[in-house]
């Protein structure tokens, strides 16, 4: 009975620490570990406080004035300063730029520079760099507001140093970040720069502020991080972002193709207010926060004579590094070790043991299969706002289903173990050149410490177990809980599987830290009333109302869209594609669903309503002009001569009636065509220039849609969105689709 007792506790005990990483994750510890230093929370946080009074979206009045205040203090700091720098505006002159998958008029892109020159090696130079421009959503305070603002003060506290550094520092307010990257880009095309970068970016709203991502060769950034205080690293992140799940880049990967080194520290609370109206300040301490460890970085920072590849990871105190190649033959090292112990237990009853888990395994991956499903078609995501409450729930019903079927069967202790041995071997092929390699090579140590035991006191091996899971569990709590919240971003069931396969992941490991420690099937066969546990996780899920309130929200984009046939429609487009759809249908009267609604650049999911013989909004007094024309050789003219109706953007879709035909060849100002698909091409002008004229070489028969995008709201637009429950909003609103629009089509 004690085997069994102590496999049902297992859990509990490798689990136990869990609730205390996410208490040092949300709570004030970090806060209250910072350094006490001269960083100035008090005026920082009014340079935020003005940064933040409407959306800072490029060419807007609120971009403008944020310019001319970082300037205006820049010049009063520059007048009292012990230490002399240097600063000033950049402005982009290339008309037409196209970056990625945007195309932009970049001149009104506003980029400055803080330089402090402490020594004459160009290559000694730490830059620090955060966008000023916003989505129009809101005012985006921790996206970047609250890092511009903490730069900003740090450039007042470093002019006031009593020492100087042994290195020059340079502050990088990047004019436009979230249009493409491009005010990074047009920064580093124009300057010969060289040394290291500390980039600020957001994910989420509020603390965790950890360094999450890297570039290649970072050292001098990761180790000067580990020795600050109060801090989290964890570039296990880093991997994640090379799945390329998540669609999105940062600064950083500009500066790093210029060759400079570095790493990103991002606010990753709450993921769910990324890019929408709710991204607003949740606690005023966090500015002093962050002000304080990033001068304490800028006082500890140095230069490696040679920079490597490192991995970081842990929480404050314990935070540390290791290179790359080391991680990686650690673990190599303790593959061959596993793999020797393992040969050493295979005999006839141990191997048939082996493939009778081996069988349960399948089984067990066919029902998370079938319960992401389940999940996905009942209710999706249901458990997302119980962040803590399903990162045990998710793990536990894939451990107590492993545990019971696994208990039915003779297996030996040493069966058990080779088994896990083989799962922490894939585990190490997959990762054993990424930074969570180092966290596989914990369990393979983990399952090694576990054979060399085996023989002795149950009570013994658990205590090993529960300490070398502890790593593990600081990796799955930072990351859960972050995941869980963006999610909601994904498309489909891809947010699903990345939570439950997430949990099940720990929910395994914790079975194999367990199998081998309880082998009575008696015992196991007393169990089944256990399976209640997932029986009723998955009955909670599916039959509860929607996760969606105001802390987890669906995000998508309201649009109403204007025809020159006088036939209007108002829609919301959710993030996550037809999940969200049935929810949506449930709280809005009135209102219609398509799985494929056309908006104007593809077709979507959406839910909305149409009005013929509408009128123009009080905003726009007449529809804007527009001159399509195409000459004998196929050249299509598209001018817009004044943009009298100040429209904020303009996207043109050509369209060829040959859906296997590229009918537009080139673009005159751009360096290369943005495809939607085989047959149409679009082109986005975001702001629209006083006279924009764009000139395509084109071919076979098309259509062209030009559409002109306003950030104002017609009043049946704001009565559609007034009967959405206050938890759907807009996301991202300057990339694709504005808050108005009104579409022309042509034929050629």
């Amino acid at each position: 009975m004690l085997r069994y007792s102590i496999y049902i506790i297992g859990f509990v005990l490798l689990a136990s620490t869990l609730p205390i990483f996410d208490f040092l994750y949300s709570s004030d510890y970090l806060l209250h570990l910072s350094p006490a230093n001269e960083f100035d929370g008090e005026s920082s946080l009014k340079h935020l406080m003005f940064l933040t009074k409407s959306s800072r979206y490029i060419g807007s009045a609120q971009y403008n004035a944020s310019i001319d205040y970082i300037l205006d203090r820049l010049q009063e700091y520059k007048q009292s300063a012990k230490h002399q720098f240097e600063y000033g505006l950049f402005e982009p002159h290339n008309f037409h730029y196209h970056t990625r998958d945007f195309n932009a008029i970049r001149k009104y892109i506003k980029t400055i520079e803080a330089n402090f020159t402490f020594c004459t090696d160009e290559k000694r130079t730490l830059f620090i760099s955060a966008h000023i421009d916003g989505h129009p959503t809101g005012p985006t305070v921790y996206d970047d507001a609250i890092n511009i603002a903490v730069m900003l003060q740090l450039v007042s506290t470093v002019s006031q140093l009593k020492e100087p550094l042994d290195y020059n520092l340079h502050f990088i307010f990047v004019g436009g970040e979230e249009y493409g990257l491009e005010g990074s880009k047009s920064y580093v095309a124009n300057h010969t720069i060289s040394g290291y970068n500390l980039n600020l970016e957001a994910i989420g709203s509020g603390r965790p502020f950890a360094l999450t991502t890297k570039a290649k060769n970072s050292s001098s950034i990761l180790r000067t991080w580990s020795r600050t205080t109060g801090v989290i690293g964890a570039t296990f992140f880093n991997d994640i972002m090379g799945t390329g799940m998540i669609k999105s880049s940062s600064d950083l990967r500009v500066f790093e193709k210029k060759g400079l080194s570095g790493g990103e520290l991002v606010y990753i609370g709450n993921p769910s207010f990324y890019h929408t109206k709710y991204d607003l300040l949740k606690d005023p301490r966090d500015v002093q926060y962050e002000g304080r460890i990033i001068l304490d970085f800028i006082r500890k920072f140095k230069v490696d004579d040679e920079e490597t590849d490192q991995i970081i990871l842990g929480i404050s105190p314990f935070v540390f590094t290791i290179s790359q190649k080391t991680s990686t033959r650690i673990l190599y090292s303790l593959c061959l070790v596993l793999v020797i112990q393992m040969v050493r237990m295979i005999n006839k009853t141990n191997l048939m043991g082996f493939l009778k888990l081996l069988a349960v395994f399948a089984i067990v991956l066919l029902v998370i299969a079938a319960m992401i499903h389940d999940f996905n078609k009942k209710n999706p995501l249901g458990y997302a706002d119980y962040p803590f409450l399903s990162s045990l729930a998710i793990p536990l019903t894939v451990f107590v289903f492993i545990g019971n079927l696994s208990g039915f069967l003779d297996i030996t202790q040493e069966s058990a173990l080779l088994f896990r041995g083989l799962f922490d071997l894939l585990l190490a092929f997959v990762f054993a050149s990424l930074d969570s390699s180092i966290t596989v090579s914990g369990f393979i140590l983990s399952t090694i410490i576990a054979i060399l035991l085996r023989n002795t006191h149950v009570s013994i091996r658990l205590i090993a177990e529960i300490i070398l899971i502890q790593p593990f569990n600081f990796v799955y709590s930072l990351l859960f809980r972050t995941l869980i919240r963006y999610v909601s971003l994904f498309y489909g069931i891809i947010g699903e599987v990345a939570i439950v396969a997430t949990g099940s992941l720990y929910g395994l490991k914790c079975f194999f830290s367990l199998r081998h420690l309880s082998v009575t099937n008696k015992y196991f066969k007393l169990s089944l009333v256990t399976f209640l546990i997932p029986t009723a996780f998955v009955m909670f899920v599916t039959s509860k109302q929607a996760p969606c309130n105001d802390n987890f929200t669906i995000g998508g984009n309201f649009a109403h869209f204007y025809y020159k046939n006088r036939t209007s429609t108002v829609s919301f487009y959710p993030n996550s594609g037809p999940n969200a759809i049935p929810h949506l249908l449930s709280k809005v009267k009135g209102i219609q669903s398509s799985q494929k609604y056309k908006r104007g650049i593809s077709n979507a999911p959406a839910v909305f309503i149409q009005k013929d013989n509408d009128t123009l909004p009080e905003f726009i007094a007449d529809w804007p002009v527009v001159d399509v024309t195409k000459d004998e050789n196929d050249i299509l003219e598209i001018n817009i001569p004044f943009n009298y109706q100040k429209a904020d953007k303009l996207f043109i879709i050509v369209k060829c009636d040959d859906p296997k035909q590229k009918c537009v060849e080139s673009i005159d100002g751009f360096d290369r065509i943005e495809r939607l698909s085989d047959n149409s091409t679009l082109v986005r002008l975001a702001p629209i220039g006083p006279d924009a004229l764009i000139k395509m070489q084109t071919k076979g028969p098309f259509s062209v849609d030009v559409i002109f995008h306003w950030y104002r709201h017609s009043k049946l637009y704001n009565k559609f969105v007034s009967q959405f429950p206050s938890y759907v909003i807009d996301f991202a609103k300057n990339l694709f689709i504005s808050d108005t629009c009104l579409v022309d089509t042509f034929k050629f």
